[in-house]
């Protein structure tokens, strides 16, 4: 009996041709090349753009004067003053994503996901308030803003909680080499990704046994050398005789670095169709050649229950009154399987230190279809191919504020400060002038007889055009940056707090880039959330969530929430403080003519104020218990446009007042 199997044409290859390994198929020692052919473009490429990114990291933490330049003020006596404006603008646009948090939610493909997409949107939830998720993508931000790129990866903790716990690590751009032809901006279209992370001894054995005294091996054999570092002691660079090379072992600090390597490749495989989901499933050849063989199997043993049932049955005696034994029923035919053969990308995983493979496997999350490291990235230059931040464009500006700033300073301590001056001999007493010049009330002589009266030597002002011009740099920094006086929190005068929100919104629309990016990466990260979310939380795991009111929830993972699909969404959170004070400026003017006309004001009211949760959640009960007392309350299920249940159907006669009547009693 053939099987059966609806399966689609589709090319075949020559069964002559010989394919091309990928790198997950070749020996270790090939692979472990592949990984440093990478990693030396990776790394080449990105050289330029991670010396650019140091110098903002060093002009936002206030290291903003040149060694040549500091030693240049200290020849001249000059103070070499740093008045940090970079960190104010920083912090400004920091402060603003942090006010303004958007949330990442899921929604079913069909009515029917609606359910299991509200516990995944919980399950989120717990992920980012509990787990520290919030806090660790605000600090993403701020690090891509300064530099123009920074990495976020999702961790499995399995220390904290014994069933796992999933966090955000912020991961240092220094430990990060991307595909330098991706050009996506949350980089879903690259061809690998490595990172570089500096271990323990122990924790090398604890994840992989034996590791360690497998490196130590392959350190001796390879003989790497004598160089160390400059600092006495023993380390193992990556190319012997190099010591700008990255290193593979510190003696210092005893740590080995590891290289963690994704990457995919394109192989033949198969879409079939899943008959409990319907959704389309990727499996491998050798996948597929099992589903067949267990297909074939079923369809076996329904044709062997079908011949069962059709079997006379063995002749026994019926006993009067006893009803004949029913026939067993007869199985269904499985459908046949829907499948299509065409190439489809897997992604694998590796980990290598010095030049031993410990370890690789396929993607642990097969729905996954990128690498799950997540960028935050801010403007590109095209010309460089590269990213940069809000600090590069401002940093001219900020290092000649300082040089104009200390200038100032040496100009006001050369000026001569309660000097004097008379004609030779009309001090009659110099050493009591200068003791006593300063003291109020002090009664000092002079000699008129020598010409004059001894005078103050008046001090020449600075310069009114360099005094403007340091003023006009700060100015000048925020009109670059795009970030007003108002997003830092200053007022301008006594304008009302609507002019002040409305100029706050015009800076955001010139920041409009940098939250766009912010958004892509959240909808990327929530890709990456879900994939974790259906793989490491098993299902009827209980998990303990703050819900919208502040009350806890319980959320259980169900077999839906793990096998379905489900689409991505990133918008304003519910605690938006900047939603919900334009909301407020806007009821300020519409408010008091809906209380005139007589218009009920709805309980929803009160979650725009910016009050804790409990205190809204019993203002809104006594709202909602006020409206109810007046009738004011539709009842359930009425929308605009249906019949007043209230009011009594046309040609019919208006019910009576007062209670209803009893039925008389039955005679």
């Amino acid at each position: 009996m053939e099987q059966a199997v609806a399966v689609a044409e589709s090319p075949q290859d020559s069964a002559g041709e010989q394919k091309p390994l990928g790198p997950f198929q070749l020996p270790d020692e090939e692979l472990v090349q592949r990984i440093w052919a990478w990693f030396k473009e990776s790394s080449s490429a990105k050289a330029p753009a991670a010396k650019k990114r140091k110098k903002d990291f060093r002009v936002y933490a206030g290291r903003q004067w040149d060694e040549g330049d500091e030693a240049l003020a200290k020849k001249l006596n000059r103070p070499a003053l740093t008045l940090n404006m970079v960190l104010t603008i920083i912090s400004a646009v920091e402060g603003e994503e942090r006010e303004e948090r958007q949330d990442i939610k899921y929604f079913g493909n069909g009515g029917e996901d609606d359910g299991a997409a509200w516990g995944l949107n919980r399950i989120l939830k717990w992920i980012m308030q509990q787990c520290g998720g919030e806090f660790t993508l605000s600090r993403q931000f701020r690090d891509g803003t300064i530099c123009g790129e920074a990495w976020i990866v999702p961790e499995v903790d399995f220390f904290d909680d014994p069933e796992g716990k999933i966090k955000l690590e912020l991961v240092d751009d220094c430990e990060v080499f991307d595909d330098p032809l991706a050009k996506c901006p949350v980089s879903s279209d690259s061809r690998y990704f490595i990172r570089q992370k500096q271990m323990t001894a122990e924790e090398l054995e604890a994840r992989w046994p034996g590791s360690v005294e497998r490196l130590t091996q392959a350190v001796i054999a390879h003989d790497p050398g004598t160089e160390t570092d400059g600092s006495g002691y023993r380390d193992i660079y990556s190319e012997p005789g190099r010591i700008d090379t990255p290193k593979h072992y510190d003696s210092k600090t005893k740590l080995w670095t590891v290289m963690e390597t994704w990457w995919h490749q394109i192989e033949p495989g198969w879409v079939v169709r899943d008959d409990a989901t319907g959704l389309l499933e990727e499996k491998t050849p050798e996948e597929f050649e099992a589903l067949k063989a267990a297909r074939a199997e079923q369809v076996q043993q329904v044709l062997a229950a079908r011949v069962a049932a059709l079997a006379p049955p063995p002749m026994t005696a019926m006993i009067p009154g006893m009803p004949a034994p029913a026939a067993p029923p007869v199985p269904e035919m499985p459908p046949p399987i829907e499948a299509v053969e065409r190439p489809v990308r897997r992604f694998y995983q590796a980990f290598s230190v010095y030049r031993e493979l410990l370890d690789k496997q396929p993607s642990p999350m097969p729905r996954l279809k990128r690498v799950p490291y997540v960028p935050f990235r801010a403007f590109f230059d095209k010309d460089e191919g590269e990213y940069f931040g809000l600090v590069r464009p401002i940093t001219d500006v900020q290092l000649q504020h300082n040089v104009e700033q200390s200038v100032i300073v040496q100009m006001m301590q050369l000026q001569p400060k309660s000097s004097w001056m008379g004609p030779k001999g009309s001090f009659h007493n110099k050493v009591e002038w200068q003791n006593k010049l300063a003291q109020p009330g002090s009664l000092l002589e002079y000699n008129q007889s020598r010409g004059g009266k001894p005078e103050p030597i008046p001090v020449q002002p600075i310069s009114r055009h360099l005094i403007e011009m340091a003023d006009a740099r700060p100015q000048t920094m925020r009109a670059i940056s795009g970030v007003n006086v108002e997003m830092t929190g200053q007022r301008q005068g006594s304008d009302a707090g609507v002019v002040m929100e409305k100029r706050k919104k015009a800076a955001r629309t010139v920041l409009a880039p940098i939250f766009d990016n912010h958004r892509m990466t959240k909808h990327a990260l929530g890709t990456v959330l879900l994939a974790y979310i259906q793989k490491y939380v098993s299902v009827g795991r209980r998990l303990r969530v703050i819900g919208p009111e502040g009350k806890a929830e319980d959320v259980v993972m169900s077999a839906d929430m793990q096998i379905g699909r489900y689409d991505i969404s990133v918008g304003e959170s519910d605690e938006s403080m900047n939603d919900r004070f334009e909301a407020l400026y806007v009821l300020q003017t519409v408010l008091p003519a809906m209380m005139k006309s007589g218009m009920p004001i709805t309980p929803e009211f009160v979650d725009l104020l910016p009050i804790p949760p409990h205190i809204r959640q019993t203002w809104k009960r006594y709202v909602a218990w006020k409206l109810t007392l007046e009738g004011a309350v539709p009842p359930p299920g009425w929308e605009p446009g249906m019949p007043n249940p209230f009011l009594p159907a046309p040609g019919a006669a208006p019910p009576l007042p007062g209670p209803p009547m009893a039925a008389p009693p039955a005679q």
